[in-house]
C-alpha cells in the first residue's frame, strides 16, 4: 500500500490538488478497482474496506478524497445544488484518470 500522494486537477476553472492512494498498484495487469465517493469522501472514512477488497479479488486500486474532503484541497466555492457528487463525477473523476494515466 502507497501512501497517500496528490494530482492537480482543474475544477471549474481553478486548480486544485486531489489525495488519492494506490493499493497493489504493482499488479499493473490486475483489473482496478477505483472507489468512488458518495458520502465517503475521503481515504480515511474507508478504513480497511479497499485493502480487503483488493486482497480478496487479487484486484488493484485507486481510492481518493474528493475536492472538500480528506487532505484534498479545501473547497473554494460552496457545493450548492443537490447534483454536487453527480457533477463532480462527470467533470472531475476523467480527469483525475486522464492524470493518473488510466486508459480504462
Amino acid at each position: 500500500m502507497s501512501a497517500p500522494r496528490f494530482v492537480e486537477l482543474t475544477w471549474r476553472g481553478s486548480v486544485v490538488r486531489i489525495e488519492h492512494q494506490w493499493l497493489a498498484a504493482e499488479r499493473a495487469q490486475a483489473p482496478l478497482v477505483v472507489f468512488l465517493h458518495e458520502g465517503l469522501g475521503s481515504i480515511r472514512q474507508w478504513r480497511d474496506f479497499p485493502l480487503q477488497v483488493v486482497k480478496a479479488t487479487g484486484c488493484r486500486a485507486l481510492v481518493y478524497s474528493r475536492y472538500g474532503y480528506g487532505q484534498s484541497d479545501v473547497l473554494a466555492e460552496p457545493c450548492a445544488g443537490v447534483d454536487f457528487m453527480h457533477r463532480e463525477a462527470v467533470e472531475a473523476l476523467p480527469e483525475l484518470l486522464a492524470r493518473l494515466a488510466m486508459e480504462r
